[in-house]
């Protein structure tokens, strides 16, 4: 499935600052999504027992997803955590009709910049194009791009030539320890399967992987986060 690429759609102007930090309003973003020839539009998956949200041990999280109306594509679910002003999980039992939409249309702005590119300067803090900025032609290749345009390598001088930055590869965790784990998500899947789905969806969400999430434990930060998964829904009422 294919979808429109709109990194840069997003200009100065078009957002309005809150604290440190730039945000775009939810109707620009759907204002964005609803002029192209697609017009894709969000919407938020219910839980089984018809609610807007889906439990993840004392706290919860809504699923978000865009679907366009002429040709019935979908996108997959974005995994949004319902939350406070000071960013912090609201618990299950305070959370109001309020708060599931606030957590909707933050979670749309989140979701448009992972599916479409749109606004993701936001989230990697990078500087806005100015609105009367030309619109770049989408898809562009860079073959197309004239060769004045494109400088050849050489003709870049050494303190011209930006520095490769070095990646810190985590710590794998222990074997042993991933073996155990594993274990235990099977023995969560046979005996207690809301427990497991909650989880797998938090998870997911949490790390941004695909597929079977027991395929991506790795590291130690992995194993931490399935922990104090379990342990929170444990304390939970049930």
């Amino acid at each position: 499935m294919t979808v429109p690429y709109l990194g840069g759609e997003l200009k100065k102007g078009e957002t309005e600052k809150k604290g440190r930090f730039d945000y775009a309003a939810w109707a620009v973003i759907c204002n964005k999504l609803n002029s192209e020839n697609e017009r894709w539009q969000p919407g938020i998956r219910f839980n089984p027992d018809g609610l807007p949200y889906h439990v993840c041990g004392n706290t919860a999280a809504v699923l978000i997803y865009f679907k366009e109306y002429e040709t019935q594509k979908e996108t997959p679910d974005w995994f949004y955590p319902i939350t406070n002003n000071q960013n912090q999980p609201i618990p299950l039992e305070k959370i109001t009709s309020w708060d599931i939409n606030n957590a909707h249309k933050r979670g749309l702005c989140s979701a448009a910049a992972g599916f479409f590119s749109l606004g993701y300067e936001l989230w990697a803090k990078e500087e806005l194009a100015e609105m009367e900025e030309e619109k770049p032609e989408r898809n562009r290749n860079w073959r197309d791009v004239p060769e004045t345009v494109m400088p050849k390598p050489e003709s870049f001088s050494k303190s011209d030539t930006p520095k490769q930055e070095q990646q810190t590869i985590p710590k794998p965790a222990d074997k042993q320890e991933i073996a155990l784990m594993k274990n235990q998500l099977k023995h969560i899947y046979e005996t207690d399967r809301k427990q497991f789905d909650g989880l797998q969806t938090a998870y997911i969400g949490h790390f941004e992987v695909q597929g079977k999430f027991s395929d991506h434990i790795q590291e130690p930060k992995h194993l931490e986060f399935i922990r104090r998964w379990v342990e929170a829904y444990t304390r939970a009422p049930k």
